[in-house]
């Protein structure tokens, strides 16, 4: 392999990588919010939903951070 496929092949599972940090963010945030306003909200086993939105607003951010991200 050259060292141009290596670096295209890095490229790619980096973008499929911030891909898919992005969508993880993205549901971790919508599901922990959207459980926020269930009428059953006491009775939830996770009351830690500031932690669950900060680390699903890092996922986004790492995410995009990796999509935009060019490779020297």
């Amino acid at each position: 392999m050259s060292k141009e496929e290596k670096s295209l092949a890095f490229l790619a599972a980096e973008r499929l990588f911030g891909l898919l940090s992005l969508i993880i963010g993205s549901l971790t945030v919508y599901f922990t919010l959207t459980s926020i306003n269930s009428k059953d909200f006491e009775q939830l086993p996770i009351p830690f939903f500031h932690l669950f939105t900060a680390i699903g607003i890092a996922l986004i951010i790492l995410g995009i951070i990796l999509i935009i991200a060019r490779i020297e």
